[in-house]
């Protein structure tokens, strides 16, 4: 019995030494982290800093810029209308080396935002509509100064950044410094502003669809023209920027424009010739930007800078990345989670994903790349799962384990929804296409007094060639009515509708010969 016990005791021991081993080599000593620079992993191999880290920032502008001048650079315009103030704190001085230009005078003729200029009283009179209220109706439908001189004392209180926004869309770069978190304070703080910035940009853009809405009440016709044309040119360039926060404005500057385009089109006095000349000014626009330089720069390094920070930083650079504790269990430990893991399968991971949504972005035809993403989601979705654990606190004490609650924790950072901001760039794409067309069933209307029979009446004298539907391969559908007719692209689904649900339309009332 002694000897038994002696035996018992003497494995408990042995037991628990192994235990307090593990603990001290996985816990208190796990050891050095390690990466390996290379394609796979952190695909640029420069440049290195002195502590062996890639420096993604410098390696984002470096790209970014390439090209870029201080007078082909739409941003060098486009910030001298929006100013040196954002949400009240001044730009940091680093914004403007990176333009190459001095930083702004605090005091100058800038962007009035709608609220501003109503806390200025310029506007005046008790219960009258707030002029973002007028701003967002009048948007959408000619008008005249008479109607609304609130609205055209802010567009003419907004004079001078108005015409360096016009400016800015015949330049051919747009170039905004782009700052990745690097886990300082100073480098953190830049971050809020670089994208309120860009989200700025659209209110401000917005005045040039508000102001073409006036022009075409008062039968303005080429200066309501200029203006949308301007926009249009804005959101090519803004798109060819690597923010994916670019990408989606500038997606959002086009549906405005487009949105002008149709109403300017359909008015009764609208001159033959100014269809024509904006007509040839459409087909003339390059492609919208399909989003892969954005997810190939920005979207890349973002992730891949992310992850090597927490390496550098410890987990800790998740609570400044976030804003605050994340809601994973093992994310509220200390900063010793992050050490002893090998990070070459994290980034390699990452890496290997961002290529499919590169190569899907770069496919020729829309439904070919939309299958492509949506292919992928699914695969990506089906690859977080294996991720998932009962219990994320006994995963995170060994080194291997904390490595998979990293790996998953950035692939859902990852997120799949370019597929979902894809499609809205597609139907963009599509309903662009139409509004050529429809220039040509106005025109066509406008010699002959009547709308075509068939789409094909239109070529080659009104409309170079018909375009097809975009989603589906197959002939746009179109519908001559008592009215006028439905023109219309089967949309995401591939399904006629009739022009309506997630169909694309253009629907035109009868205009006056």
């Amino acid at each position: 019995m002694k000897r038994r016990s002696k035996l018992f005791w003497l494995a408990l021991g042995l037991l628990l030494l192994a235990g307090a081993g593990f603990l001290l080599r996985e816990v208190i000593w796990p050891g050095a982290s390690t990466f390996t620079i290379s394609k796979e992993t952190t695909f640029i191999l420069g440049p290195v800093d002195q502590e062996g880290y890639l420096d993604y920032n410098a390696a984002l502008r470096a790209l970014a810029q390439q090209g870029v001048t201080v007078e082909n650079n739409a941003w060098v315009l486009l910030i001298q209308a929006h100013g040196p103030f954002e949400k009240g704190t001044l730009l940091d001085p680093a914004y403007f080396r990176e333009l190459g230009i001095k930083p702004l005078p605090e005091i100058g003729e800038y962007y009035i935002a709608p609220d501003a200029f109503m806390k200025k009283k310029i506007v005046l009179g008790k219960g009258a509509k707030q002029l973002s209220d007028w701003v967002d109706e009048l948007n959408k439908k000619p008008w005249q100064a008479k109607d609304a001189p609130q609205v055209e004392a802010w567009l003419q209180a907004n004079a001078k950044p108005l015409d360096l926004i016009h400016q800015a869309s015949l330049r051919t770069q747009a170039y905004w410094p782009h700052f990745l978190f690097s886990g300082t304070k100073q480098e953190m703080a830049r971050w809020p502003a670089r994208t309120s910035v860009e989200f700025t940009l659209l209110h401000m853009c917005k005045m040039l669809s508000v102001r073409s809405m006036m022009h075409l009440g008062e039968k303005r016709f080429e200066a309501a023209r200029e203006d949308l044309l301007a926009l249009m040119r804005l959101s090519r360039l803004i798109g060819n920027s690597p923010s994916f926060v670019g990408f989606l404005v500038a997606g959002s500057m086009r549906n405005l424009a487009l949105q002008g385009i149709v109403i300017w089109m359909q008015h009764p006095d609208a001159p033959l010739a100014e269809l024509e000349r904006m007509q040839q000014a459409l087909e003339a626009l390059a492609p919208f930007p399909n989003g892969m330089k954005t997810i190939n720069l920005s979207e890349r390094f973002r992730n891949l800078n992310g992850m090597l920070m927490v390496k550098r930083h410890g987990l800790e650079y998740f609570l400044l990345a976030n804003g605050g504790s994340p809601n994973d269990q093992f994310f509220n430990t200390t900063n010793w989670g992050a050490r002893g893991i090998d990070w070459d399968p994290i980034l390699k991971d990452a890496n290997a994903w961002l290529d499919r949504w590169v190569e899907a972005a770069q496919k020729e035809k829309l439904h070919e790349r939309l299958a492509a993403m949506n292919l992928i989601k699914a695969e990506y979705e089906q690859h977080l799962s294996q991720f998932e654990m009962v219990s994320e606190f006994f995963e995170g004490i060994s080194a291997k384990g904390r490595a998979r609650l990293l790996r998953k924790q950035f692939l859902k950072s990852m997120s799949p929804a370019y597929a979902t901001y894809y499609l809205k760039i597609a139907e963009g794409d599509q309903r662009e296409s139409l509004c050529l067309v429809a220039h040509g069933l106005a025109r066509f209307h406008r010699t002959h007094g009547r709308f075509p029979e068939q789409l094909s009446d239109l070529a080659p004298a009104f409309l170079k060639a018909i375009p097809s539907d975009l989603f589906t391969g197959q002939p746009l559908i179109y519908r001559k009515t008592e009215a006028g007719y439905l023109l219309y692209s089967a949309g995401p689904n591939a399904k006629d509708d009739a022009g309506q649900g997630d169909d694309v339309n253009v629907k035109m009332p009868t205009t006056q010969p």
